[in-house]
C-alpha cells in the first residue's frame, strides 16, 4: 500500500469501529423504542454515507496507485461503480431492491464490500483495457507474430 492508502485504510478502521458502536446504540435505542423505524434507517443512512466516503477516499489513492494514466482511472473508476452497485440513486433504494428472503444480494448494503469486491475485479478491468482480446480490434505493438516498433513495451 502506498502512504496515502494506508492512512486512508486506517482512517476506515477507525470509522469502522466508531459504527460499530453506533450501530450497537441504534440498535438499543430502536429495541427500547426510543426511536422510530423510519429515524432509525435514517440514521443507518447517515453512518453509510460516512463509511462510503471513506471507502472512496481509498479506493482513489489505489486508483492512483494501480492506473498508469487517465484512460486507466476512468476504467477502474467505472469498475468501482459497477461494485457499488452506482445504479441505485439512494441507499435505501438499494435497500428496496433486495427481493425478500434472498442473501446473496446483501453486500450491496456495506461500502466496505463494494471496495473488496472491487478490489478482487479492478485487476481483471485494468487487465482487459491493457491487453485488448483481439478479435475486430488491433493491438498496438504487435503484428502477426512479432513486434513492431521500437522500444521495449512489455504490453501485447
Amino acid at each position: 500500500m502506498s502512504t496515502a492508502e494506508q492512512a486512508s485504510a486506517d482512517r476506515l478502521l477507525t470509522l469502522g469501529d466508531g459504527i460499530a458502536r453506533e450501530l450497537d446504540r441504534l440498535t438499543a435505542r430502536l429495541e427500547d423504542d426510543a426511536i422510530d423505524p423510519d429515524s432509525a434507517l435514517e440514521e443507518l443512512d447517515t453512518l453509510t454515507r460516512e463509511l462510503s466516503a471513506a471507502v472512496e477516499e481509498l479506493a482513489e489513492h489505489r486508483i492512483d496507485v494501480l492506473a498508469e494514466d487517465d484512460d486507466e482511472r476512468e476504467v477502474l473508476r467505472d469498475a468501482f461503480e459497477d461494485a457499488d452497485g452506482g445504479e441505485y440513486r439512494s441507499l435505501r433504494a438499494r435497500r428496496h431492491a433486495l427481493a425478500p428472503g434472498t442473501s446473496p444480494g446483501l453486500w450491496r448494503l456495506s461500502p466496505v464490500l463494494w471496495y473488496s469486491s472491487w478490489h478482487q475485479e479492478s485487476g481483471s478491468a485494468l487487465e482487459t483495457h491493457r491487453s485488448p482480446s483481439s478479435g475486430g480490434g488491433g493491438v498496438t505493438g504487435y503484428s502477426g507474430g512479432g513486434f513492431s516498433g521500437a522500444g521495449g513495451s512489455s504490453r501485447f
